[in-house]
C-alpha cells in the first residue's frame, strides 16, 4: 500500500508572547539602555547588565527581605 505524503503541520502566525516580546525589544529594552542600566544591541539581541548602585541598593534590599 502507498503512503500519502505528508503535509506538514500550518504555521501558526501569532502567539500570546509575540506583543509582549515587541514590547520588550522596542520599547523597555531601549528605555532601560537610555537609562544606562543595560547595553542592547538589537542587531545581535544581545544585553547586558550595566552595574548601577541605585539597583545594587534595591535588588540587596529585596534580597535581604525575602530570606
Amino acid at each position: 500500500m502507498a503512503s500519502l505524503p505528508r503535509t506538514p503541520p500550518p504555521k501558526t502566525t501569532a502567539t500570546h508572547a509575540d506583543p509582549l516580546l515587541i514590547d520588550v525589544q522596542h520599547i523597555h529594552l531601549p528605555k532601560l539602555a537610555d537609562a544606562n542600566l543595560i547595553e542592547y544591541d538589537p542587531r545581535t539581541k544581545t544585553i547586558r547588565y550595566t552595574p548601577n548602585e541605585r539597583v545594587e541598593k534595591v535588588l540587596r534590599f529585596v534580597t535581604e527581605e525575602l530570606e
